[in-house]
C-alpha cells in the first residue's frame, strides 16, 4: 500500500501515532449503516461513541457523545436535536424522541446547499461525500502541500475557502438555496469543524486533522489529535464565527485579533464606571412578578433603577458583563474572582437601585455588597407567575430556530441567548418542567424571606399591594396617581419580536455583502478566463 507523503509528515510532526480510544477504532459505515451529510456527526458513529449503525439516536446519545469526543459542553447539540423533532423529520418509529443520521439530510431543513463535503440536492445527491466537491475546498485549505511553515489551517484560509466553494456552488448549481440566512449558517458548519479540531497551542488546525475529519469522516487519532481539556462552548464556536466573518467582511466586522480559549482578564476590570450614588434599593423579586410596573414607580419615587431590560442600551457591554458574572459567582470555570461590591459598582454604578433578571439572583451579593440598602421581593400567585412566564421568557428559550441564530449575531441576539441560558441554568437548571419551575420559583422566594430581616425586607404582591405600602417602608409621600401597569405578556412579545426582526436584518445584511462579493469574484474570474485566450 502507498503511504502519502502527507501522512507521513504527519507522523513526523506528531512523532509517535496516538491509538484509537479502547472501543473506538474507526470502522467504515456498511451499506445499511446511516450516516448524515455532517462529518463531525458521522464520525462519532464510525468510532462507535454513537452506535455504529447510526439509528435511533435520542439527544442524551449525542450529548454524551459529543462530550467524550470532542469535549462539547453539555447540550452543544441540543438546537440541533430539537430541530428533528420540531420540524418533523424522524423516520423512526418513535418520531418524537429518536431518529436516524440519515434524518438530518432533508434539505432547507437543517441540511442546505453549499456544504464543504456534499453536494447540492439539484445534482441528485447531498448526503454522501463528494469527492469532486471536497477536492477544490482541500486544495484552498492547502491540504495538498504540508510543509513545516505551512502545517496549519488558519482562520483565514478557512474563511477564503468556504467563501470559494459557496461562489462554485452558486455558478454551477441554477437553483442554489436563495435562504440568505442559511448561506450565513453555512459559516457556523466551518466554525463547527475548525472549533472540533482546533489547537490552541499554534492557534490554528493542523491540516491532517482536517484532512481526516472532513475528508473521511473519522477523528484524527493516528494523527495525534486530542479532545483537549478546555471544553468547547456555545461562546467558543460564537467567537469562531465572528473570526470567520471577520476575515471574509473585514469592513463590517471590528478586526477579531486572535481566537485564545485560554483563561483571559475579566471584562469587569477594564470597565471605566465607578458608582455615582449610593444603592438604596435591592428588588430581588424574579422576573415575570410585576417588575417593569415596579421600575415605573420607582422612577416615579425619584430613583434611577437598573433593570433587565437596561441591557438592551447597551447589548456588547451589559449582556457580556452579566454573563461574565454569573461565569465567576456560580461557575467559575476559569477560576477569576467573584464579583462583589467594586464590580457592581463598575457595573450599576450610575443607578441606586436595581431588579429583574439578573440581578435578583445574586442577591447574596448583593446583600453583602450593599448592607444599607432596601431589599423589595415582588411576588405573585406561582400558578399566574407560571403561566406569564411560560408565554414570555421560557418559550423564548425553546425556541429551536432562535437557538440557531443566536450563533450568527454577536451583538445583541448571541450574547442575549448565552446571557438568558445562564440565567436559567442557575434557576432551574434549564429544566422547563412545569412542576419544576414553579418549585424553583417558590424556593427562590422562600431563600429570601428567610434570609433577611423584616425591617430590611418589603414583600410587595403584584395586583394587589400599590403605592401606600412602598411609600411607607421607603418613608417617602404617596403619589396622587394610579400604580403603574406596564409590559404585559403581550408587550414582551412585541419587544422580541423586534430584537428577532433586527437580527434577521443583521444577518440579511451581511449576508448581501457576501452574496455580491461571491458575485463580483466569479464575473472577475471570467472576465480573467476569457482574456486568457
Amino acid at each position: 500500500m502507498k503511504t502519502s507523503t502527507l501522512t507521513l509528515l504527519a507522523f513526523a510532526t506528531s512523532g509517535l501515532a496516538f491509538p484509537d480510544p479502547g472501543g473506538h477504532e474507526f470502522r467504515a459505515p456498511g451499506p445499511f449503516d446511516s450516516r448524515s451529510p455532517c462529518p463531525g456527526l458521522n464520525a462519532l458513529a464510525n468510532h462507535g461513541y454513537l452506535p455504529r449503525d447510526g439509528k435511533n439516536l435520542d439527544y442524551e446519545m449525542i450529548n454524551k457523545a459529543a462530550q467524550a469526543a470532542y469535549n462539547f459542553e453539555s447540550g452543544f447539540y441540543i438546537d440541533a436535536v430539537n430541530m428533528v423533532f420540531e420540524f418533523n423529520i424522524s423516520t423512526t418509529n418513535r418520531p418524537n424522541e429518536t431518529f436516524h443520521l440519515r434524518d438530518l439530510a432533508r434539505h432547507d431543513t437543517i441540511e442546505a446547499d453549499g456544504s464543504l463535503t456534499r453536494n447540492d440536492i439539484y445534482f441528485g445527491d447531498d448526503l454522501h461525500f463528494d469527492a469532486t466537491v471536497w477536492d477544490p475546498v482541500a486544495k484552498d485549505l492547502g491540504l495538498d502541500h504540508y510543509r513545516d511553515v505551512d502545517r496549519f489551517v488558519t482562520v483565514d484560509t478557512a474563511a477564503k475557502a468556504t467563501q470559494n466553494r459557496y461562489g462554485l456552488a452558486m455558478s454551477a448549481n441554477p437553483q442554489f438555496n436563495a435562504s440568505e440566512l442559511w448561506k450565513q449558517f453555512q459559516y457556523g458548519t466551518t466554525a463547527l469543524y475548525l472549533l472540533t479540531l482546533w489547537d490552541n497551542d499554534h492557534n490554528a488546525v493542523p491540516k491532517p486533522w482536517v484532512k481526516a475529519l472532513m475528508g473521511e469522516d473519522r477523528i484524527p487519532y493516528k494523527e495525534g489529535y486530542t479532545r483537549g481539556n478546555v471544553t468547547k462552548t456555545g461562546q467558543h464556536i460564537q467567537a469562531m464565527n465572528k473570526a470567520l466573518l471577520c476575515e471574509i467582511k473585514p469592513q463590517i466586522f471590528i478586526v477579531f485579533k486572535r481566537l485564545q480559549f485560554r483563561i483571559m482578564a475579566r471584562l469587569i476590570d477594564n470597565e471605566p464606571n465607578t458608582r455615582v450614588k449610593p444603592m438604596k434599593i435591592l428588588c430581588m423579586g424574579m422576573a415575570r412578578t410585576g417588575t417593569n410596573s415596579m421600575v415605573l414607580a420607582l422612577r416615579k419615587l425619584g430613583f434611577n433603577p437598573y433593570h433587565g431590560s437596561e441591557c438592551f442600551k447597551n447589548p456588547p457591554r451589559d449582556f457580556n458583563l452579566w454573563i461574565e458574572a454569573m461565569e465567576c459567582n456560580f461557575f467559575n470555570t476559569n477560576q477569576n474572582p467573584r464579583y462583589g461590591r467594586e464590580e457592581f459598582d463598575r457595573l450599576m454604578g450610575s443607578y441606586d437601585a436595581c431588579l429583574d433578571v439578573p440581578a435578583c439572583l445574586f442577591w447574596k451579593d448583593l446583600l453583602e455588597a450593599y448592607p444599607d440598602a432596601k431589599v423589595i421581593l415582588t411576588t405573585r400567585d406561582a400558578d399566574s407567575w407560571l403561566k406569564s412566564a411560560n408565554a414570555t421568557v421560557f418559550k423564548f428559550m425553546q425556541t429551536p430556530f432562535f437557538r440557531f441564530w443566536h450563533y450568527m449575531d454577536s451583538v445583541v441576539l448571541g450574547p442575549l441567548f448565552r446571557k438568558s441560558e445562564m440565567v436559567w441554568k442557575i434557576f432551574c437548571n434549564n429544566n422547563y418542567d412545569d412542576a419544576v419551575l414553579k418549585q424553583a420559583y417558590l424556593d427562590h422566594n422562600e431563600r429570601i424571606r428567610r434570609a433577611i430581616p423584616e425591617d430590611r425586607l418589603l414583600e410587595f404582591e403584584t395586583g394587589k399591594d400599590s403605592w401606600d405600602k412602598i411609600c411607607q417602608f421607603l418613608d417617602l409621600p404617596v403619589p396622587d396617581e394610579p400604580w403603574p401597569k406596564a409590559y404585559p405578556t403581550e408587550a414582551f412579545q412585541a419587544h422580541m419580536d423586534r430584537e428577532m426582526d433586527n437580527g434577521i436584518r443583521t444577518i440579511l445584511q451581511f449576508a448581501v455583502v457576501s452574496l455580491a462579493v461571491g458575485i463580483g469574484a466569479f464575473f472577475a474570474a471570467k472576465r480573467y478566463s476569457l482574456s486568457s485566450f
